[in-house]
């Protein structure tokens, strides 16, 4: 075997690569899903300079939200805090995996407990994807983030049983 099969061998996978980059990535606490997708984006482009990075990649009748290479699908929920939100990344990752893409799943902002566990116990089920074939990565709001944007907009944190309603009447007696 030559220096250059060996090269290959040691060099690890891009879903690893990207993965670990992703780890690394420190956005801050942006208020918009889409500051953090062109945040990653430039992050990642910057990182992998010799790699197609493709933002709002069409994939069938779904997007993706960044394309790395030809198999690598980044999907970005900022703000999981609700049902309707949750069982839409369900959907999405039902949808990714039919295509056979290793998928990465980017939690930023405020993410329930409750539904990022959920979202834990499913992939090791593997319900939606082949086990192994999803990676998540949380980047949480950090904590003076959180007290301000609570302040400013009473925010309450919702868990899975909450709707916004249930939490407004209940404020209201």
């Amino acid at each position: 075997m030559g220096w250059l099969g060996k090269l290959a061998i040691v060099r690890p996978p891009l879903r690893q690569t990207v993965t670990r980059l992703t780890e690394d990535w420190e956005p801050g606490w942006l208020r918009a899903e889409r500051n953090y997708e062109a945040s990653l984006y430039d992050y990642l482009h910057a990182k992998l300079e010799s790699i197609q990075i493709t933002r709002q990649y069409a994939i069938g009748r779904s997007r993706a939200d960044i394309m790395v290479g030809e198999r690598l699908i980044i999907e970005i929920k900022n703000d999981l805090n609700t049902l309707g939100k949750y069982h839409r990344l369900l959907g999405q990752i039902a949808d990714f995996a039919v295509l056979g893409a290793d998928l990465l799943v980017v939690l930023c902002g405020f993410t329930d407990p409750y539904l990022r566990k959920g979202l834990a116990q499913h992939l090791r089920r593997g319900a939606l994807s082949p086990p192994g074939t999803v990676d998540v990565v949380t980047k949480a709001a950090p904590e003076a983030a959180i007290a301000a944007a609570r302040a400013e907009a009473a925010i309450l944190p919702l868990h899975s049983y909450d709707d916004r309603r249930t939490v407004a009447a209940s404020q209201d007696r």
